[in-house]
């Protein structure tokens, strides 16, 4: 026996009824394609392009093709732009952190071993200290 068709349209596609994960904004320009990763300025030429071909296009100067050929044009010029943008970002930002690590490393150590002190033994993954005695200076 057949079944009225649902009013509801995920009725006959289970997958669709499923939430869609989030986007994680760092990803966006993979997510999203060639060009999400844009400048404002680039938007504004591809913009400003895509108008100008178009309208050679109503105009019957230009075919359709030619449109197409256009935004294949931009995605095989933008998408190396963007990958080399990206590569100089992380290699900035490692060299950054790089540096303010040298510089951590160099500060000057505030608790010193004493001479001789025995090296610190590590059994089972557990540290017990023995007695422990903390004393502050009394400022006067």
């Amino acid at each position: 026996m057949e079944q009225p068709p649902s009013s509801h349209p995920t009725s006959s596609f289970p997958q669709l009824a499923q939430p869609r994960p989030k986007l994680d904004p760092r990803m966006s320009h993979l997510q999203l394609g060639p060009f999400s990763g844009l400048t404002p300025r680039q938007t504004l030429g591809f913009l400003v392009g895509s108008i100008i071909v178009a309208l050679r296009v109503t105009n019957g100067d230009s075919s359709a093709s030619d449109f197409v050929i256009f935004i294949s044009y931009l995605v095989q010029l933008y998408e190396p732009l963007n990958m080399l943008s990206s590569i100089y970002r992380s290699i900035n930002t490692a060299l950054v952190d790089t540096e303010k690590l040298l510089k951590l490393l160099n500060e000057p150590v505030s608790i010193k071993d004493k001479p001789n002190a025995p090296d610190l033994i590590v059994t089972n993954g557990e540290i017990e200290f023995g007695p422990l005695i903390s004393w502050y200076p009394i400022d006067t």
